[in-house]
């Protein structure tokens, strides 16, 4: 190796100067790309998703859609139940009507009020149901008594096996389902008789008319008694 290669791997390369950044008195370099901006707070960090728009309304989706499901097993059960009671209770379900307190599709069945009447119980609970007041608080009239002749329900069975006339009205209280005790009061109160205003034929009511008219008539029915046209 000579001596003149030996000094040129011996001495220090020199390091460029670097150069300084051009001036742009405050003003943007056009050449420069623009810097990204990033959506956050103002301590730089990334925003969150806005709450939940989009999750809303999927749940309200979600949950019309297991209602409309709900709705339509209702609906099933409700065919396969009426078909099933109508089989159990054959000729006798015709005297069956819809629950009229049933509610959301829950359907269930009760005997017409004709064929038979609620309990007291379910008296009792239905006035609860629809909002009145229940009858535990109010006090036993001293005037008044359960009918005896058809226990407090207005209407006797009479036995018959013709549909409409297996029961009839309680002759003794006339199907208010209580009787008198004792007789009324006046406290010095005198009945002024109404003037009676004749609007058309007057038909009377005897006090032995014939249970099958009266029950005729109970149902709606209009029964004249038979006349006899004399021979002129």
């Amino acid at each position: 190796m000579s001596d003149t290669e030996h000094e040129t791997l011996s001495e220090d390369p020199t390091e460029p100067e670097p150069q300084d950044a051009p001036e742009t008195d405050g003003e943007p370099n056009p050449d420069a790309e623009p810097a990204e901006e990033i959506e956050g707070d103002d301590d730089g960090e990334p925003a969150a998703p806005a709450a939940g728009d989009d999750d809303a309304e999927a749940r309200a989706v979600q949950s019309e859609k297991a209602l409309a499901e709900r709705d339509k097993k209702l609906d099933a059960e409700n065919a396969r139940h009426a078909k099933r009671v109508g089989e159990i209770m054959d000729e006798a379900a015709v005297d069956l009507i819809p629950c009229p307190v049933c509610m959301d599709g829950i359907a269930g069945w009760v005997y017409s009020p004709e064929v038979r009447q609620l309990s007291d119980e379910a008296v009792l609970r239905l006035r609860q149901l629809i909002g009145l007041s229940g009858l535990e608080g109010i006090k036993q009239a001293t005037f008044a008594t359960r009918c005896p002749d058809c226990d407090g329900h207005g209407e006797v069975t009479t036995g018959s096996r013709v549909h409409g006339y297996e029961t009839t009205t309680c002759e003794r209280c006339l199907k208010a389902g209580w009787i008198r005790v004792g007789s009324a009061p006046t406290n010095g109160h005198v009945e002024i008789e109404a003037e009676q205003v004749v609007t058309g034929p007057t038909v009377y009511q005897a006090d032995n008319e014939d249970p099958e008219v009266r029950h005729l008539r109970e149902r709606g029915f209009t029964v004249i008694a038979p006349f006899t046209v004399p021979n002129g």
